[in-house]
């Protein structure tokens, strides 16, 4: 059965109220775009260095979907019986000391001093066995691995605690706020978790020889890179 012109337009008063045309009609030609960003240091980095990262300019960016990606790789120190390895912590997350956010040299997030604290006493109140046993596990190295090894992750941090994670709105037009820029501090090698072979993770080292390894622990990423959606709208 066909409709004529004026039918059709009558229907949709019918469905469509009018106050909400204008935005039905801007989600008609809705698109978006995924950027991978560069940092503005270099693509490798170890604990106490400072990663830097400018977002796009001139875009309607989706901040909910600002994601970190790196590989992590840690070491092994000590011989025979002594031998300790370097194990991450769980929660990628815990690898950042210090997160700073400034929009046009203006900083709108100055950071906390244990900013891996905070975000873990969040998890604690809003987290979930099932997503950590999931996602988290598969994306954030959700679970301190036990094995005998040393620990070589590709992983991506999505959760974000302050400005990144926790704004009043979801979309930033950076045409109107200008450049946004994002520091990562990242933690000390203490955050590590020390393995001695042969021996269940979390035995206290008992020997000297271990201890001294233990002290040696540290980590190092590389393939660092930073993903962002932008958003635009039909402009009517």
């Amino acid at each position: 059965m066909s409709m004529s012109y004026e039918e059709l337009e009558d229907m949709e008063g019918k469905f469509l109220p009018e106050n909400v045309r204008y935005m039905v009609d801007s989600m008609s030609q809705y698109s978006r775009n995924r950027f991978r960003l560069e940092t503005v240091s270099a693509e490798t980095a170890s604990a106490g260095r400072i990663i830097t990262v400018n977002l796009p300019e001139g875009a309607c960016l989706d901040m909910s979907s600002f994601r970190f990606h790196f590989d992590a790789l840690t070491n092994q120190n000590g011989a025979g019986a002594d031998t300790v390895f370097a194990k991450l912590p769980n929660d990628a997350q815990t690898l950042i000391q210090r997160l700073e956010v400034n929009i046009n040299g203006i900083a709108v997030e100055q950071g906390a001093s244990e900013w891996n604290t905070v975000y873990a006493l969040k998890k604690l109140g809003n987290g979930s066995i099932d997503r950590a046993s999931s996602v988290d596990r598969a994306l954030s190295h959700g679970e301190i691995d036990a094995a005998d090894a040393v620990d070589d992750e590709s992983l991506v941090v999505a959760d974000w605690c302050g400005f990144l994670g926790e704004r009043s709105t979801r979309f930033l037009d950076t045409s109107i706020w200008g450049q946004i820029q994002v520091r990562i501090t990242l933690a000390p090698n203490s955050v590590l978790v020390p393995k001695r072979t042969g021996v269940a993770l979390g035995t206290p080292l008992a020997t000297a020889g271990a201890q001294t390894a233990a002290e040696q622990m540290s980590y190092s990423m590389n393939n660092i890179f930073f993903t962002i959606d932008s958003v635009s709208l039909n402009p009517i």
